[in-house]
């Protein structure tokens, strides 16, 4: 059965979105490093201290969950933020062996520096982009980010 033109158009413009989506985070993990170098944070941290702000305190194993990694790597990060005071363990009234993870004063501080350094980057992009093709950019990017979790059994397909 030969392939339609339409399925093969179909097909490279899904490549050509994702190539797209993945140089998109790139760049933007390149821009991130470099706006934030001063801080002494990976982005995986950063990425971390921004959950808890957004989302208030969460267990280990909540968190893993939400971000489709592994405890122990959110066990790992949650360590190396407790050293330098930016996340406290709480007590879980659900559970008395999972702690709750929270922003320290520190923390909170540095969530809303790191939102404000961002912030000003994204500030300088708006005048170069059109408000409606970004509202469809991410509307298409959520729906292909869900038919991927969903056709391939990976889960989250959420965001």
């Amino acid at each position: 059965m030969p392939i339609r033109a339409e399925s093969v158009r179909a097909l490279l413009s899904v490549r050509a979105a994702i190539e797209a989506a993945a140089s998109l985070a790139v760049a933007l993990r390149l821009a991130a490093d470099q706006i934030h170098k001063e801080d002494g944070l990976t982005a995986a941290q950063r990425d971390l201290v921004g959950h808890l702000l957004d989302s208030g305190p969460r267990t280990v194993p909540d968190v893993a969950r939400a971000r489709g990694v592994t405890r122990q790597s959110v066990q790992t990060m949650v360590n190396a933020l407790a050293t330098r005071g930016l996340v406290a363990s709480a007590a879980n009234p659900r559970h008395r062996r999972s702690a709750r993870i929270e922003l320290t004063p520190a923390g909170r501080s540095t969530a809303h520096e790191i939102r404000r350094r961002e912030g000003l980057v994204a500030a300088g992009l708006v005048p170069d982009l059109d408000a409606a093709d970004l509202d469809r950019a991410a509307e298409t990017l959520r729906r292909l980010r869900s038919l991927v979790a969903t056709r391939t059994g990976t889960g989250r397909a959420e965001t």
